[in-house]
């Protein structure tokens, strides 16, 4: 499908929108699709490894216990993936029941992959050219109040993801990002050359203080989307850093922003924007 080549498409968890989130089967259809990015989110296990979640923990809505028994919220929390090795938490259940939020999504059940298996997956639907086009955009899951609980303290925990990331080749054409600056400026200490992103919830965040905060600059700013105006998108460009808005679903939304001048979008329904992003004169 033809569209503008300077829109990119973020697959928001890979295809949350028809997938369950953050699965293989969620990115490998994804890139049949036709996004450019891949987004996903990593935690890390006991044993280290970097496993694909957006929770550092079974949430309730989309885990069930590996005997097929529900997980209560109440009890979420206990089930840590930090304290779990990793075969110990590809023993538990995603998905294979309604999500409340995603009516359409496939009915499937599968497991917490790693992100090692998720290139793995991914690589052989690609040609050569295409490994170039496929881009990935990892958010490492990170808060202070987690520290020694979900995950280690910011300087491990920098060190072991970009390690592992850099083990699977890929590094080249990926984008870290997260909302909490103290990984982002551990990464910049282990390798300026990274592409680092801060991600924004929050409304009157002074944009303008972004790279004093960090002490660096990062290659992107990823705020909520309606947090994002033609003042903003003025701001990023005179500073040369990549505007990447997050999550946008509805198309009314994905149209005023790509109105605005937006050119990459994250979103749950990325076959939405490939469909507007094509139709664009």
């Amino acid at each position: 499908m033809k569209r503008e080549n300077n829109i990119r498409i973020h697959g928001h968890r890979g295809w949350r929108g028809k997938y369950p989130e953050n699965s293989i089967v969620a990115f490998t259809e994804a890139v049949r699709l036709g996004v450019d990015v891949l987004e996903m989110d990593v935690v890390l296990s006991s044993d280290l490894e970097l496993m694909v979640s957006h929770d550092p923990f079974m949430h309730h809505e989309i885990c069930r216990r590996p005997d097929g028994h529900s997980i209560a919220e109440s009890e979420e929390l206990s089930h840590n993936l930090y304290r779990m090795k990793r075969d110990e938490i590809q023993r538990y259940l995603i998905g294979g029941k309604a999500h409340p939020r995603f009516p359409d999504q496939l009915n499937a059940t599968t497991y917490k992959p790693t992100f090692h298996e998720v290139v793995d997956a991914v690589h052989p639907l690609l040609t050569d050219a295409q490994r170039a086009a496929i881009h990935w955009n990892v958010e490492i899951k990170s808060r202070p109040e987690w520290d020694h609980i979900f995950h280690p303290e910011p300087a491990m925990y920098a060190t072991v993801a970009y390690e592992q990331l850099k083990k699977t080749g890929v590094m080249e054409f990926t984008v870290i990002q997260s909302f909490d600056a103290r990984i982002l400026k551990e990464l910049y200490h282990i390798d300026p050359s990274i592409k680092l992103i801060f991600l924004n919830e929050w409304e009157n965040f002074d944009v303008q203080r972004l790279t004093d905060m960090l002490g660096f600059k990062p290659y992107g700013y990823s705020p909520y989307y309606p947090f994002v105006n033609e003042k903003l998108l003025g701001w990023c460009a005179d500073e040369h850093i990549q505007l990447i808005t997050w999550t946008v679903n509805e198309e009314a939304d994905i149209r005023h922003l790509l109105s605005l001048g937006v050119k990459e979008i994250i979103s749950d329904y990325p076959e939405r924007v490939l469909n507007i992003a094509s139709n664009l004169q």
